[in-house]
């Protein structure tokens, strides 16, 4: 647990230095941050609307990280999680208006053998989708395309990637933003 705490005191100091390179809220970053985060609304117009202040918008977008308690959100559950869905938009989001700009995390989490899916009578284990790329190389989440059901790393992982994108913030200004073309790699 102190390995936990020690990260966490480093995540706040990244992101009190990082958040001096940033302006304030912008209420049109806003309201577009918020239409992705709304299941009924297409997402390529609010995105479109963020790569008019690539930076405004990265700062109010890495600023919605947050650790997510879920292990997972199927598709048919994601009104009920609007906080963990937030995190996935906003990192989609970061994603898009930075032409697919990612970080990754390494894990310790041991993965149990199979895991159920109750809302889809079926087996689905997480270390399946969160650890193509090995041990090293996790993603904060990871999407069953064909389900739409979204598994997120563990809390080691997510810390590291929430610290990442803080400190990456710290040379937004050098930064040059546009679109990432292929969803696969904003989107899953």
């Amino acid at each position: 647990m102190r390995g936990v705490s020690a990260l966490s005191l480093v995540l706040l100091l990244v992101s009190r230095a990082a958040s001096a390179a940033c302006p304030p809220p912008d209420p049109e970053v806003s309201a577009a941050i918020e239409q992705l985060s709304q299941p009924d609304k297409g997402a390529e117009e609010p995105l479109e609307r963020l790569l008019q202040k690539p930076q405004a918008a990265a700062c109010q977008l890495v600023a919605e990280l947050k650790l997510v308690g879920e292990l997972r959100v199927g598709q048919l559950e994601q009104e009920e999680h609007p906080a963990a869905m937030r995190v996935v938009h906003s990192i989609r989001a970061l994603r898009y208006i930075t032409g697919c700009h990612d970080f990754r995390g390494s894990t310790k989490e041991r993965f149990p053998a199979e895991e159920f899916l109750p809302r889809y009578d079926t087996l689905a284990p997480r270390e399946q989708f969160l650890m193509r790329d090995g041990r090293d190389n996790v993603p904060f989440f990871a999407v069953w395309m064909s389900r739409d059901s979204t598994f997120f790393a563990a809390r080691d992982v997510q810390l590291q990637i929430i610290a990442q994108w803080r400190d990456w913030l710290n040379d937004i200004d050098e930064f040059e933003f546009g679109r990432c073309e292929d969803g696969r790699d904003w989107y899953f």
